[in-house]
């Protein structure tokens, strides 16, 4: 009864994302088949050509390869970054509520606010390069804005409060005693990361970093401010077509393949974290041998 009723709960909901995103995607993607004949308009004759124009065309197959070296990049960073940070949290009472109010601060920040903030620290007037001048570290500016570096730098500070949250029920679950264990049985403090957190977490890590994956492929705001209009991706792309050529079926084909790369490369993921668990937990020749032999 419970189960039904359940079922019946989340009907509703199924029903409202159905209309109004998976009905509207699913036609704005149509489009992706059909030939542009002038700014805004397509006729209804299907064919490829337009995948066929994005592949053959540079920028289009450049701006691919940096978003999804862009989204690699931001989720292992992030998770890389949010790690210490989730553990500390968890098993910090001193500082643990203060860096999560910090963290929720962050994540309900304005992208847009962010980006700019990185913008002016990252600039060749910015506090970065007249700290490392000041110190002569540098004979001139570092050119590290407006650049694919200032992208990832912007992207990771976004996805670091997502990577925290996510990560924050694995580090509480890990016992203080295992870390008290571990350490008085003189183990160092990087050791007791690698063999007794490490093994724990690593599952959510991977996951988290793949949301981030699939979340950054389709950023905008902050590849739009921090990248200057020099970095070639996807999304900026996909505005381009849009609200400058008017190009609706090219802005949709670049859309069906971002869709279909991120859930290609989600799954593939998937499949190898599921492939090496069952290897990991699979019996070995010699136990299956002994448990035949029992029997």
């Amino acid at each position: 009864m419970h189960s039904k009723r359940w079922r019946y709960g989340i009907a509703p909901l199924i029903i409202a994302y159905l209309i109004f995103f998976v009905f509207p995607q699913f036609t704005f993607l149509i489009v992706s088949v059909f030939k542009s004949t002038g700014p805004g308009s397509f006729d209804s004759v299907v064919t490829f050509a337009n995948y066929r124009a994005i592949a053959g065309d540079g920028y289009f197959t450049r701006a691919i390869v940096n978003t999804l070296e862009l989204s690699a990049l931001t989720g292992i960073g992030s998770v890389v970054l949010a790690f210490p940070v989730a553990y500390a949290i968890a098993h910090s009472a001193r500082y643990g509520r203060a860096l999560f109010a910090l963290v929720v601060g962050v994540m309900f920040s304005s992208a847009v606010a962010l980006a700019l903030g990185w913008q002016t620290l990252l600039g060749a007037s910015g506090a970065f390069n007249r700290v490392l001048l000041g110190l002569g570290v540098l004979s001139s500016p570092l050119p590290v804005g407006s650049n694919f570096a200032a992208i990832v730098v912007g992207t990771v500070h976004g996805a670091i409060p997502v990577a925290v949250l996510g990560l924050l029920p694995a580090c509480e679950a890990i016992p203080a005693r295992q870390l008290e264990a571990s350490i008085g049985l003189g183990a160092s403090q990087w050791r007791t990361f690698w063999s007794v957190i490490v093994p724990q977490t690593y599952r959510s890590a991977l996951s988290i970093a793949l949301i981030v994956f699939a979340t950054t492929t389709s950023v905008f705001t902050t590849p739009a401010l921090l990248g200057g209009g020099r970095v070639a991706l996807v999304s900026l792309a996909i505005r381009d077509q849009l609200l400058t050529v008017f190009d609706y079926p090219k802005s949709a084909a670049l859309s069906a393949i971002l869709i279909v790369l991120t859930l290609a490369i989600t799954a593939l993921a998937k499949s190898i974290i599921r492939t090496r668990r069952v290897k990991k937990h699979a019996p070995s020749a010699s136990e299956s041998a002994l448990a035949g032999a029992a029997s």
